[in-house]
C-alpha cells in the first residue's frame, strides 16, 4: 500500500515530470527557477527544505540565521535587501505551509522576512504558485533582490 502511487504511475506510463509535479511539492518551483534564474544565483530559502531539483544554490534561512544571524532590527526592506546583497544573495524563496499550525507569536524571522519581501522597491516578485497534494498545501513566492535604484525593473 505504501508504494501504490508509484506503482500506478509506473504501470500507467505517466511521465516523470508529470508524476513529480503532482507528488513532489518543490518540483514545479524548481523547474521554474532552473529555467529563469541563473545557476550562479544564491537563494535564501524560508520554508523550503527540499533542494534536490534546484540548480542554483539555496541556503535555508533557518541555518543562515543560526550561523550568520542577521539583525531583526532591519525594519526597512531597503536595509534588508542591502544586507542580503552584501552577503551574496540574489533571491528570496518563501514557501508558506498553509496546513501548518500558526507560527509562534515571536516578531522574528518569518513574519519580518515575509513582510519585507513584499516591498516592490527592494524585492521584485518573479514567481508565485501553490502546491496542493491533499496532504501538503504550500504557497511559493520567489523574489529577486533589487539593487538600490532598480525598483521594479
Amino acid at each position: 500500500a505504501h508504494a501504490k502511487p508509484q506503482i500506478s504511475a509506473a504501470i500507467s506510463g505517466q511521465a516523470r515530470e508529470q508524476y513529480l509535479r503532482s507528488r513532489e511539492r518543490s518540483y514545479a518551483v524548481a523547474e521554474w527557477v532552473n529555467a529563469h534564474v541563473p545557476v550562479s544565483a544564491r537563494i535564501l530559502s524560508d520554508g523550503e527544505v527540499r533542494f534536490f531539483y534546484f540548480k542554483p544554490v539555496l541556503v535555508r534561512e533557518y541555518v543562515w540565521r543560526i550561523f550568520s544571524p542577521y539583525p531583526y532590527e532591519l525594519e526597512s526592506p531597503k536595509l534588508l535587501a542591502m544586507y542580503l546583497k552584501e552577503r551574496g544573495f540574489t533571491h528570496v524563496l518563501i514557501a508558506e505551509d498553509l496546513k501548518a499550525a500558526p507560527p509562534s507569536p515571536r516578531p522574528e524571522h518569518r513574519a519580518v522576512l515575509k513582510d519585507l519581501a513584499k516591498d516592490p522597491e527592494s524585492f521584485k516578485l518573479l514567481y508565485e504558485n501553490g502546491f496542493d497534494s491533499g496532504n501538503e498545501k504550500v504557497q511559493y513566492r520567489l523574489y529577486a533582490i533589487l539593487p538600490a535604484g532598480e525598483e521594479g525593473k
